[in-house]
């Protein structure tokens, strides 16, 4: 776009200007209104970016598999379009023998939708999440010690502070609390820690985000970690987190009088 040389950026002007030069007998408020089927699809597209965490465009996806961003780049505006088309045949070509292999062995059959079948396989995400696969590539990312198997023998804060970084952490091992979904004794295969200042709309809405992410699963534990700003916040986030415990001890201690009863 001429209008656009010596910016690294396009401007929704240029773009309908662009549009008109190129499409001058077309109404742009049409094709650019909020409720138009052009805005549709973008917005569709816009929201399957988002939820599947692809990023920016664009994007190429075979059967769910991304193409490498710089080698779609590379097809899309260097190399002509019989070069791009050999390059998805190619591709075809690679992941074929895996859904042959499938229906020889019986696990894909003829009445199964592909498409299911391929989403079901141990190695394919539903989404991609950038804060776990590219967690090592975070600059402020932060990896807790977690070797050391002293007991906690810290009793006080002033001594807990003292502690070296894995006995620091192994203390909160020893002593955190856990939610789950059922009270069923069994392994959870995931455990998180939740670190927030629950005295903030942000802290209390992780929380709360976590708890909900329990409904779905078994196989999770959730322990919370009050971090205030302000330390004076500790012992009022204590005391709102002991009256539900009480209340619930309480519940308990009159529910096994009545069954002794």
């Amino acid at each position: 776009l001429e209008q656009a040389e010596g910016r690294d950026f396009l401007t929704p002007k240029d773009v309908i200007n662009h549009f008109m030069e190129k499409y001058p007998d077309q109404d742009s408020n049409i094709v650019f209104s909020v409720d138009s089927d052009y805005d549709q699809g973008r917005s569709a597209g816009r929201n399957f970016l988002t939820t599947s965490g692809l990023g920016h465009t664009p994007k190429v996806l075979l059967n769910g598999v991304v193409l490498d961003d710089a080698g779609v780049f590379f097809l899309l505006f260097i190399i002509t379009p019989a070069h791009f088309e050999e390059t998805v045949v190619n591709e075809v070509m690679k992941a074929t023998p895996k859904l042959q292999r499938a229906i020889m062995s019986g696990k894909l059959k003829e009445k199964d939708n592909v498409m299911n079948w391929i989403l079901s396989q141990p190695d394919v995400m539903p989404r991609i999440n950038k804060r776990v696969l590219d967690a090592p590539s975070y600059f402020d990312a932060v990896y807790l010690d977690l070797t050391s198997r002293k007991p906690c023998t810290a009793k006080s804060p002033s001594q807990f502070n003292q502690l070296p970084d894995a006995e620091y952490n192994q203390c909160i091992m020893q002593r955190i609390r856990y939610v789950t979904r059922t009270e069923e004794e069994r392994i959870r295969a995931v455990t998180l820690w939740i670190a927030a200042d629950f005295e903030s709309v942000e802290g209390r809405l992780l929380a709360y985000n976590a708890i909900r992410h329990l409904k779905h699963s078994h196989m999770i534990r959730v322990g919370f970690i009050n971090n205030p700003r302000d330390e004076r916040d500790v012992l009022t986030t204590k005391r709102v987190a002991l009256t539900p415990i009480t209340l619930i001890d309480f519940v308990s201690d009159m529910a096994c009088g009545e069954r002794l009863l």
